[in-house]
């Protein structure tokens, strides 16, 4: 995996007025963390940090001043509509070191199942890794054109890079296929009503 160069500045001002003035300039807040070492309050360009997300890169050398440090992208927040970047978290990280890190899972083929009037359902979308960080996978490719109805894709059956490892349960379900039963109105069962005897007295009939 390739370290994707990204240029920084240190951020000096804090709060949230700080933040909105940067923001409405194009310029994204970050934090540096890590290694137990100080918290460095950074932020970059909207267009530079997008391009490094568009590359995918996971681990990235953040350049300020006269200073290096390699880290990985821990965590991107969006605003609500998921549309614009709030803040991004990265985490201090050596060359070689291993890493936990969320990693998608993509699906492809066609099931079996499908020709059955099975439907594919993406149960598991990213699974937790364990790995060297120069070794983190973009993603997970997982092939679903084996699957019958009624028949799964789990954990434990996804092919990882080499000395990685998964910590999600093995047994969990990734994808699995499956008839959609529709149900009916159910018919309403109509009781027929006991028939009520009342007696009437004749008029003019009177009691001996």
């Amino acid at each position: 995996m390739s370290i994707f160069t990204l240029p920084v500045m240190l951020r000096n001002e804090v709060g949230s007025n700080s933040v909105k003035r940067l923001r409405k300039e194009g310029v994204i807040p970050t934090v540096l963390y890590g290694h137990k070492q100080e918290c460095v309050n950074l932020s970059v360009t909207s267009a530079v940090l997008h391009d490094a997300l568009k590359a995918k890169a996971r681990m990235v050398q953040l350049e300020w001043d006269s200073t290096k440090e390699n880290a990985i992208v821990k965590e991107v927040q969006y605003d609500y509509l998921g549309d614009n970047i709030l803040h991004v978290d990265f985490a201090r990280v050596d060359v070689g070191e291993k890493v936990t890190v969320d990693v998608p899972v993509e699906l492809y083929g066609e099931p079996i199942g499908h020709k059955k009037h099975g439907v594919l359902t993406h149960l598991l979308k990213n699974v937790v890794i364990e790995c060297v960080v120069t070794a983190i996978p973009e993603k997970i490719r997982a092939d679903v054109s084996g699957l019958d109805l009624d028949q799964s894709i789990l954990v434990k059956d996804l092919v990882i890079p080499e000395g990685a490892s998964i910590t999600n349960s093995p047994d969990s379900t990734v994808a699995s296929v499956h008839v959609v039963v529709e149900k009916g109105e159910s018919e309403e069962e109509v009781q027929d009503e006991p028939e009520v005897i009342a007696s009437k007295k004749e008029s003019g009939e009177g009691e001996e």
